[in-house]
């Protein structure tokens, strides 16, 4: 409760002005570009590209369905976002939860301020920072459980209380930004790699999976923590190589534990590819071809937090 207080408080900080660029860019160009009917492209041949979507889909005016790459309106390459290095699972889940919100809530006054509205520029980028601010609250209780496994419930709750009064993670939830989703999803990810350690059941492994693969629909460089769940199956692993161990039993612990890494295997992709599923061009769920636009976006945040860049977010790292 003291953690999520901390995340809250002050939701409307900025006066609705919006000084974080990414913020900003996700919640404008973005989140609210989402599903909008009809396509706008930024980069390549835009006539071709709109002469090749009217003629797959004639009937919606060249919008394709969801997994489409190509036709898709909620891929940010086709509503005018141009360059977008960040996965499309945060802003499509505030994307669906304001538009969820606004169809519960009673007709607006038509005398109401179009700021009222959870779908314009203004709220929408509040709606997201009240996500931002759940998101992290989550992550104190997941702090507490992976505090709990490795030590016992006193070390889970100093851990919790550390994390609530954080403040990185306490500022990080005041931005509708990917990066308090990112951070559950983390989070769960371990904790499930911890879990899976100390039990060795296929459940946490398919839980370790499916964070996992949220992570990555959420910001792809924390594609790292894969290294996780390799270490946790290698030790688990381990007792099968003593010579002394029946094969019987070799063979339980070898197709158990394998069999684990598959399963989270599984997982990863299958929550990556509905989440951030113009990482491939589609047009449909099993056309799993890699973007090659989604590639060079990553390549491009690659380049701009490198030494290699001069634009002016990397002057802080210079010398």
């Amino acid at each position: 409760a003291v953690g999520y207080y901390f995340r809250s408080v002050g939701r409307n900080w900025d006066d609705y002005v919006q000084f974080h660029p990414d913020e900003r860019f996700m919640t404008g160009y973005i989140g609210l570009q989402l599903d909008r009917g009809y396509l706008t492209f930024t980069d390549g041949d835009e006539e071709t590209q709109r002469q090749h979507c009217m003629a797959e889909y004639p009937n919606s005016n060249g919008v394709g369905g969801y997994f489409d790459a190509r036709c898709s309106d909620n891929n940010p390459h086709n509503i005018g976002a141009g360059h977008y290095a960040y996965g499309t699972m945060p802003p499509f889940v505030a994307h669906w939860f304001a538009e969820f919100i606004e169809s519960i809530r009673p007709n607006p006054n038509p005398d109401e301020p179009l700021r009222e509205l959870y779908t314009s520029y203004d709220v929408f980028p509040l709606v997201w920072r009240t996500l931002s601010s759940i998101y992290d609250t989550l992550v104190i209780a997941i702090c507490f459980g992976i505090g709990y496994l490795l030590r016992g419930r006193w070390t889970g709750v100093l851990a919790a209380w550390l994390y609530a009064g954080a403040v990185l993670p306490i500022q990080v939830s005041h931005y509708a930004t990917a990066d308090a989703m990112t951070s559950l999803w983390v989070a769960l990810a371990l904790f499930s790699a911890l879990r899976a350690q100390a039990r060795g059941r296929w459940f946490d492994y398919a839980l370790f999976g499916a964070a996992f693969g949220a992570a990555l629909a959420s910001r792809f460089n924390v594609f790292p923590l894969v290294s996780a769940i390799l270490v946790v199956t290698a030790l688990r692993m381990l007792p099968a190589f003593e010579r002394s161990l029946p094969n019987s039993e070799r063979s339980r612990i070898i197709v158990q534990e394998f069999g684990g890494l598959v399963l989270a295997g599984f997982f990863t992709i299958l929550v990556f590819r509905i989440f951030n599923p113009y990482a491939f061009v589609g047009p449909g769920f099993f056309g799993l071809m890699p973007n090659t636009r989604w590639l060079d976006d990553l390549g491009q945040a690659r380049f701009e937090t490198s030494p290699a860049s001069s634009s002016p977010p990397q002057w802080q790292w210079v010398g």
